[in-house]
């Protein structure tokens, strides 16, 4: 099960890198922008984010804030 969650983040972020260059040079350089991909990029974008804050918990990773500890201590 953990390799494929890899499996799945890895094609996840992936294709949101590929599809993002593929944008940027049909617009710039060939100046004909794809209309919508912006709008299809939200989907596989907002997975890799739920995806990776589960990951994160599981392994526990996730950023934490200890500003409370920080001013409480001093």
């Amino acid at each position: 099960m953990e390799r494929l969650f890899r499996y799945v983040l890895t094609l996840l972020i992936t294709s949101v890198a590929v599809l993002s260059l593929y944008q940027v040079i049909m617009r710039y350089i060939f100046e004909v922008p794809v209309m919508g991909l912006e709008e299809i990029l939200v989907y596989p974008t907002v997975w890799l984010y739920f995806l990776g804050s589960v990951n994160a918990s599981r392994e526990d990773t996730q950023i934490k804030a200890n500003v409370l500890d920080v001013f409480l201590k001093t």
